[in-house]
């Protein structure tokens, strides 16, 4: 399995979770959370322009990942790209395995500009051992409002 190893089981997800608060209270407990997978201080992880993004959308070793709630994924998210909540990542950090590919150019995102939840989990994974990993710099919005593939399947 080339997916990223972490221990246990993810928590479910409600979707109501107050996002902001929900990432306030995760990164709290990130520098807990990150240091059972990897010993590193945060890493400060490299965006990656909407232009360089599309490019690099449908290559092969590339996969687009949304760190916004299920509900959020689900009324509209960059077609193919993996769903993987921030909230749900950074509890089950060091207890479970994400459905994430390890040995892949992550391009991670979240619903807005100056939303934390894609350089929160961006961070989270470099910290557990991706190398390539860079956050959508504009987010979803800029994305689908350039008229780039998106999809509503779950």
């Amino acid at each position: 399995a080339d997916g990223l190893a972490l221990r246990g089981a993810l928590p479910a997800e409600d979707g109501g979770a107050a996002r902001e608060g929900a990432a306030r209270e995760g990164a709290a407990r990130e520098g807990a959370a990150a240091g059972s997978c990897s010993a590193g201080p945060a890493t400060q992880v490299p965006e990656v322009s909407l232009d360089e993004a599309r490019v690099l959308y449908g290559k092969p070793g590339v996969t687009f990942v949304d760190a916004r709630s299920r509900a959020d994924y689900e009324r509209g998210h960059v077609k193919g790209a993996v769903p993987l909540p921030y909230e749900a990542a950074a509890l089950a950090a060091g207890q479970s395995s994400l459905p994430v590919p390890k040995a892949h150019r992550l391009i991670v995102y979240c619903e807005y500009v100056n939303c934390q939840l894609s350089t929160l989990l961006a961070q989270l994974l470099s910290q557990s051992g991706c190398e390539r990993v860079r956050v959508l710099k504009g987010g979803y919005p800029a994305w689908a409002a350039a008229g780039l593939p998106t999809g509503t399947e779950p």
